[in-house]
């Protein structure tokens, strides 16, 4: 069965720009906490995170699929690569 349409129903979602910050830890992640189990924490208790490297350059499917699979019910968002917003200047048009 597939469930009505709602309509007019906006979803807000809050995100960090990354997860791996030094500051970071023992304050947000517990003391201890290996570093390679920062963004399976930061994503139970965020709902959404950037992924940065996307700026930096393109990533392989594989470190995508890592990163569905550490992390609870989380929204990802990516960044537009570094050189298509930041090398050229953005033109609109009306």
């Amino acid at each position: 069965m597939v469930a009505p349409l709602v309509k007019n129903r906006a979803m807000i979602r809050v995100s960090v720009g990354g997860w791996v910050f030094a500051p970071w830890r023992g304050t947000f992640y517990p003391p201890g906490l290996p570093q390679s189990r920062e963004l399976e924490y930061a994503s139970r208790q965020l709902t959404a995170i950037e992924i940065n490297s996307t700026f930096y350059g393109s990533q392989k499917p594989a470190s995508f699929r890592r990163r569905r699979d550490e992390t609870a019910l989380l929204e990802f968002s990516g960044s537009i690569a570094y050189q298509l917003s930041a090398q050229r200047p953005c033109r609109f048009s009306p």
